[in-house]
């Protein structure tokens, strides 16, 4: 049965929630309808608008019942496509006060934060093929549970138990975490949650069916097949057994994560000095080793499936900057903690602008030796300023500054590599979030306006034709703009205006004469990702961490505008 709590006061901490909200609504929003669609998800919307397709890669039910709607009365751009994944990825940000009694008031606000801030959160919440939604009902299920809510937790869980086939993750490591507190005996707080539940369900169970035969009717009204439901749940064991995809392999995950979550990981190397910090810091390493081994070892996995990852180390993350705050307040009165921190940034910053200079020096072949030097006396500077502040004063009051001016400087490592995640860089072909980036959307675009395809008079079909289309993204995106066609050849009359094809040989000799063609790039990522434990020792790499930019893999397709556009006239 619910609690009956009266509701909490408004207090200046929901304020600064209702802030980080806002701005990563907003944020999210901006960066949506910037992004172009990218093929997993172009070919999730391709099976979703045309009839007769097979639906196993039609998204999740829930995702289907959230979206159909408003695809039915606001069209199908990528605003409205995304719409509930960067609502959910918005909505992250408050969950944290759901475990305010758990982890600390304090923890819950920095959490909030660091939830708008994680790279792949961010990425998750613009792409409909993401697990975000699973994520984000599992959390909100879960604090509701913990908060006594058991009747909305049993609601919002059945929303997670169809939100798709990424509840293989959640599931097994629920299970193995059961198990894990079934062998240390400690199972009082399981029986009792799952007591909660079952009573809540009892007292509750008239409007639990009418949930269940509203939701079987809505269903009904918008067409959409209940098999859906059972195709992601056989799709979580499809994969398995399967090869990787090449640019998938198992060993990308670990360094994509130390790539985009910089600021979690230095936080792991602070430990805390609370007891409850100390107590939960155990499960929480357990729980994010055995993430990050599922989502590592899953052949149908993805680079945006870290956020299950990522979202463990925000939450030590956060116990431990709390813990470090706690420290500080020891040396408030004092202005030479505020000297010694401010010393160290500068000493960092330095630090890191003479590597990246060393990197780019590197990559292109420009003499380093002054770099060099540079780079090795500034770290001797470090380690000599550290010793002096110990030496001093205290070893405690040398390693907070030294634990302060390292998260400043990753903090603003970490704002970096979360900006460029939302693709706001003006470079989303060089992050590797999106299974490669149809680079080339808007010379597309340009050369079919150029063509004029307004222009009457020319006898021709004026519409797109995709001979044997094989990248979804380049066929979703065109079809939002100009009337497309599906061929499987080009015969010698030539009545289409645009044809786009997979390769330079895809219109025969006789057709061919008929049209200009050129190419584009289709599909784009970072090449490094084919042998990512390799390129640890090359310098593309490290050039793409810094600069997002190196070597690319990149698939093209051509464009071919007939010839009687550019000679016929009014």
């Amino acid at each position: 049965m619910e609690n009956n709590q009266t509701l909490p006061k408004l207090q200046m901490k929901h304020l600064v929630y209702l802030g980080i909200f806002l701005l990563a609504l907003g944020l999210r929003l901006f960066a949506a309808g910037r992004l172009a669609i990218t093929q997993p998800e172009a070919d999730i919307l391709l099976r979703l608008t045309r009839d007769g397709i097979a639906s196993s890669s039609r998204g999740s039910l829930l995702y289907q019942l959230l979206t159909l709607p408003l695809m039915d009365l606001f069209g199908s751009g990528r605003l409205v496509v995304r719409l509930w994944l960067i609502f959910a990825g918005a909505l992250l940000t408050l969950t944290p006060l759901l475990f305010e009694d758990w982890i600390g008031e304090r923890p819950a606000l920095i959490l909030s934060t660091l939830f708008a801030l994680d790279p792949f959160g961010s990425a998750a919440s613009l792409q409909l093929n993401s697990s975000l939604l699973t994520f984000c009902t599992l959390l909100v299920s879960l604090g509701l549970f913990h908060r006594g809510k058991y009747f909305s937790g049993v609601l919002v869980f059945l929303a997670f138990m169809f939100s798709g086939r990424a509840v293989l993750y959640p599931l097994g490591l629920g299970l193995i975490f059961a198990l894990v507190l079934y062998l240390q005996e400690e199972t009082t707080s399981i029986k009792k949650l799952f007591l909660a539940i079952r009573q809540s369900i009892r007292e509750n169970i008239r409007t639990i069916l009418i949930v269940l035969a509203g939701l079987v009717l809505v269903l009904f009204l918008l067409q959409i097949p209940l098999s859906d439901s059972l195709n992601d749940i056989f799709a979580m064991f499809a994969n398995w057994g399967q090869p990787y995809a090449l640019g998938n392999s198992p060993q990308l995950f670990p360094i994509a994560l130390v790539s985009y979550v910089p600021l979690g990981i230095l936080c792991l190397f602070f430990p805390t000095h609370s007891a409850e910090g100390r107590k939960h810091f155990p499960y929480l390493i357990l729980i994010s080793l055995l993430a990050l081994i599922l989502v590592t070892v899953n052949p149908g996995h993805q680079v945006l499936d870290l956020v299950w990852v990522s979202s463990l180390l925000w939450v030590i993350a956060a116990i431990n900057l709390s813990a470090l705050a706690d420290q500080l307040k020891a040396y408030l009165s004092s202005v030479k903690i505020k000297i010694y921190t401010l010393i160290v940034v500068c000493l960092l910053v330095s630090l890191s602008l003479t590597v990246v200079m060393l990197i780019y020096q590197i990559q292109y072949g420009l003499d380093l030796v002054g770099n060099l030097l540079s780079t090795i006396s500034l770290l001797a500077m470090i380690a000599m300023v550290v010793l002096f502040m110990a030496y001093n004063d205290t070893v405690p009051l040398a390693l907070t500054a030294l634990r302060c001016g390292l998260i400043l400087v990753f903090l603003v490592f970490q704002i970096a590599f979360s900006w460029r995640s939302l693709g706001l860089n003006g470079n989303p072909a060089g992050e590797i979030l999106w299974d490669g980036y149809f680079e080339g959307a808007q010379t597309v675009e340009d050369i079919i306006w150029n063509a004029n395809l307004d222009r009457t008079g020319s006898g021709l079909d004026m519409s797109v034709g995709f001979i044997n289309p094989s990248n979804s993204a380049v066929e979703w995106e065109i079809s939002q703009k100009f009337k497309v066609e599906e061929l499987e050849s080009v015969t010698t009359d030539q009545h289409l205006a645009v044809l786009i094809t997979d390769s330079r040989d895809g219109l025969n000799s006789g057709s061919a004469d008929g049209y200009y063609g050129q190419d584009f790039n289709a599909s784009s990522y970072p090449l490094w990702i084919w042998q990512p434990v390799k390129s640890l020792s090359d310098m593309d790499y490290w050039f793409w961490l810094i600069f997002r930019q190196g070597q690319m893999m990149r698939e093209t397709n051509f464009v071919w505008v007939n010839k009687t556009l550019f000679t016929n006239t009014f």
